[in-house]
């Protein structure tokens, strides 16, 4: 996912740039430019890596101290 990340951003970086060398702007006037890279980015840096994070089961360890199972073991060993 880190890798994707990093292309995003490069892409996200020369997106601008080249929109303007090849004059956008002038072929698309209805459409606007600051618009549509807000959109991107949220898609980017927002959804894709919230929809990642979703897809992906948390470690058993993780998910026992969530439900505080490794809490209450270790409170046991203490009591004894």
């Amino acid at each position: 996912m880190f890798v994707c990340l990093g292309l995003a951003l490069i892409a996200d970086g020369i997106d601008g740039p080249l929109a303007r060398r090849f004059k956008v702007a002038e072929l698309l006037p209805r459409w606007s430019g600051d618009v549509l890279d807000l959109v991107v980015d949220f898609v980017t840096y927002v959804f894709v890596p919230a929809y990642a994070n979703r897809r992906r089961r948390p470690p058993a360890a993780v998910a026992g101290a969530a439900r505080g199972h490794r809490h209450r073991r270790h409170r046991r060993d203490l009591l004894r």
